[in-house]
């Protein structure tokens, strides 16, 4: 395992006292939001089923997704970004928050879009996702080969992973730090993750004498510099696999998971708070799946089909609704509704689902209406037909490996009965693969 103690220091109190610097803009955007989801000033009255009507769920929505923030979208106060991976390299589109229709991140008219030369070209190592922080852009380029000419000879040398950042338009476009030290040989960087202000990652490489590493580390996108290692790796046994990801965001909570799948374990998973600014882990507890939308305090889930709530404390779910879905379904959250659904229970029985039907719900359990998502039999379906959200949209998918979103609900539609679903517009595009 290899560490940078010098620059755990300097990395996290960076991190901190940037977050300081913003922290009271941000407390009043999400108190505002907040605030006026739950129509009230103060803490918002508990439901029938025991549900607040606005629960802990992030309402600052930059943090866009309910699971976890490694998926190919990004907000800015204008629009959404993603990455094309197209064959000849991966490209930065754009949408604008109101339109359906996403371009390539570039405005020069004498451009065919199609080149390196066009402002939305990334490279060819550049993967998803992108993150947005402070009016900036920012990526990551995997590890490249490039040949060294000199007048002797020529020879191959790798270049480092490293973090780069661009203006929103695309233009200027900066190398800010490697990702690992020089000595290294990268095998990969992996669960790439843009929140709170940092860009956190999962290390593989080899070292001199070939010994294999694992690190889980970040770095501040405030002031940039060789990444710390993060607690995950520190204080958890393995960060291999999913373990030591980030789960999800809650407010400002960041939440980190590790399984732990012995025999007779009934809450195979466990939930630790990563606190930045001293960058430790805080335990929370166990909880019985990695599916549904787990927080600070509460977690929800389907259980059997039954939409239930966990119990940290008590280590138990309580039953809060049966949607007569079936006992394979899954659910999304997000500030103002819910969502359940199924094709998993086709998938596991080995066939091909044509359609799947998405039920929303307000927090008191009421019902806003369904809309019904044509799947394409011939790809393969993984079930998060919800991709993400925006303040005014829920963007939804309909194959769970791809990349880029299909359609969009409008939020004013919830509660209308039959939800009508948007497409998304994209330009010609030769994908290499989806992500």
């Amino acid at each position: 395992m290899v560490t940078t103690e010098t620059t755990v220091d300097n990395s996290t109190s960076e991190i901190a006292s940037a977050q300081d610097s913003k922290n009271a803009e941000d407390d009043k955007t999400s108190s505002a939001s907040a605030n006026a989801a739950a129509n009230t000033s103060t803490e918002p009255p508990a439901s029938s089923y025991g549900l607040p009507i606005n629960p802990s769920i992030p309402s600052r929505r930059l943090s866009v997704y309910r699971k976890s923030c490694h998926l190919n979208f990004s907000l800015s106060e204008t629009g959404i970004y993603c990455i094309a991976m197209e064959k000849s390299g991966s490209y930065a589109l754009y949408c604008d928050a109101h339109s359906d229709e996403f371009i390539k991140l570039c405005g020069r008219t004498d451009c065919p879009h199609n080149i390196k030369s066009c402002d939305a070209y990334l490279d060819e190592g550049t993967t998803p996702p992108l993150g947005y922080y402070n009016g900036k852009i920012y990526y990551v380029k995997q590890s490249v080969q490039k040949l060294i000419s000199d007048g002797e000879g020529a020879q191959t040398i790798e270049l480092p992973a490293s973090l780069w950042t661009m203006d929103p338009d695309g233009r200027n476009k900066q190398q800010l730090t490697y990702l690992y030290e020089e000595d290294l040989r990268s095998v990969g960087i992996g669960d790439i993750c843009f929140s709170h202000g940092m860009v956190e990652f999962l290390l593989y490489a080899t070292d001199g004498q070939g010994e294999v590493i694992m690190d889980r580390r970040f770095i501040s996108l405030a002031q940039p510099s060789l990444p710390a290692t993060s607690a995950s790796s520190a204080q958890l046994s393995s960060v291999n696999g999913m373990n030591g990801s980030i789960l999800n965001t809650d407010g400002e909570d960041i939440l980190v998971w590790e399984e732990n799948s012995q025999p007779g374990n009934h809450q195979p998973y466990q939930v630790y708070k990563w606190e930045l600014r001293n960058n430790t882990l805080i335990p929370i507890g166990g909880i019985p799946t990695g599916r549904g939308w787990v927080g600070s305090k509460t977690a929800y889930y389907m259980d059997h089909g039954i939409f239930t709530q966990w119990d940290y404390a008590k280590q138990e779910g309580k039953a809060l609704l049966d949607p007569g879905i079936s006992e394979n379904a899954d659910m999304t959250a997000f500030t103002d509704f819910l969502v359940m659904y199924d094709s998993q229970g086709l998938i596991r029985e080995g066939k091909k689902p044509e359609s799947v039907t998405l039920f929303f719900y307000d927090w008191n359990l009421n019902p806003l209406g369904e809309c019904s998502l044509k799947l394409d039999p011939s790809t393969l379906h993984f079930g998060n037909y919800v991709f993400g959200e925006t303040e005014d949209r829920i963007l939804i998918i309909k194959d769970g490996f791809g990349d880029l979103p299909d359609y969009y609900i409008e939020k004013s539609d919830l509660g209308s009965g039959e939800i009508p679903l948007h497409e998304y517009h994209y330009p010609e595009l030769d994908l290499s693969f989806g992500f």
